[in-house]
């Protein structure tokens, strides 16, 4: 068995504030006033239901996420070349 475990967590911010979610664990879904506190909240229920896994003998699911990217656009440009159509 490994030591460790990494599993991805994505937070995104929603209309009352932000959301936490990590893709090993769909079922997990966390809802806070700021990033930190979703990602807290987050890591305990990952931690509690990984122990409860452990105790109950069942596997750890593994992290599906491959890659993550950061897609940024030059809005300023796309906007010139829209406007010059």
């Amino acid at each position: 068995m490994d030591r460790s475990a990494s599993f991805t967590i994505v937070i995104v911010r929603t209309p009352d504030g932000y959301k936490a979610v990590a893709p090993a664990f769909p079922r997990l879904i966390v809802e806070a006033h700021s990033s930190r506190a979703a990602y807290k909240q987050l890591k305990d229920r990952i931690t509690r239901e990984v122990g409860e896994r452990f105790a109950i003998s069942q596997p750890i699911p593994s992290d599906p996420v491959v890659q993550t990217r950061t897609l940024r656009l030059d809005l300023w440009h796309l906007r010139q070349k829209e406007e010059l159509q």
